[in-house]
């Protein structure tokens, strides 16, 4: 039987197109059930949700911290989304101009909108998806394969110890027959003694 720690960590890399790229890793701790932590990029629910069935199926315990990374730095990574930023400027002046207040659009509220900027990966869902699960498995293997070593090193440790303890019990049992003996022939002593001290009273 083979053992196994619950202590690992592996990491995986992907390309996903010319633009994005991502990291995998799964870092597990000791628990005493399986407990998984997700952190993944916004709008992947459907991917944890198929990361998740893997990982229960393939491991049994342990605090499982599942870590998924984007890289856009590719060429062309990231793009504003004209049409969406257009139409939030034109309706900001529309409404100055309604209202009579005078002020322009701040470009750092802009950018901050959801969907202003177009990192490609919005556009690559299935695509990301894909290939994570394709690279999964081999994620979980070198955890266990992690786990594994460590759990060779503590067998290792714990046979260690253990032939000690056996060693200690051994000399703990010489002495123990050593005292008995010594204490056996006390007591005949003292028995004798007493015989003695009894016959010359009389």
């Amino acid at each position: 039987m083979t053992l196994r720690s619950m202590t690992g960590f592996a990491q995986v890399k992907g390309q996903v197109n010319a633009q994005l790229a991502f990291a995998l890793s799964l870092k597990s701790v000791n628990h005493r059930f399986l407990d998984l932590h997700f952190r993944l990029p916004s709008d992947t629910d459907a991917l944890e949700m198929k990361l998740r069935r893997v990982l229960k199926e393939e491991l049994a315990r342990g605090h499982v911290e599942v870590i998924l990374s984007l890289d856009r730095s590719g060429p062309n990574g990231v793009a504003l989304n004209r049409q969406l930023i257009s139409g939030y400027v034109q309706a900001f002046r529309a409404a100055a101009d309604e209202f009579e207040v005078e002020g322009e659009p701040d470009l750092n509220v802009v950018l901050r909108m959801p969907g202003a900027m177009d990192s490609g990966a919005e556009k690559s869902g299935d695509e990301l998806e894909a290939a994570v699960m394709a690279l999964v498995g081999e994620a979980l293997s070198q955890l266990n394969e992690m786990r594994e070593e460590e759990g060779r090193s503590i067998g290792t440790e714990l046979r260690a110890r253990m032939a000690n303890l056996e060693k200690a019990a051994a000399g703990v049992e010489a002495h123990r027959s050593t005292i008995l003996s010594s204490y056996s022939e006390r007591l005949q002593r003292a028995d004798t003694a007493g015989s003695c001290g009894a016959g010359g009273s009389q």
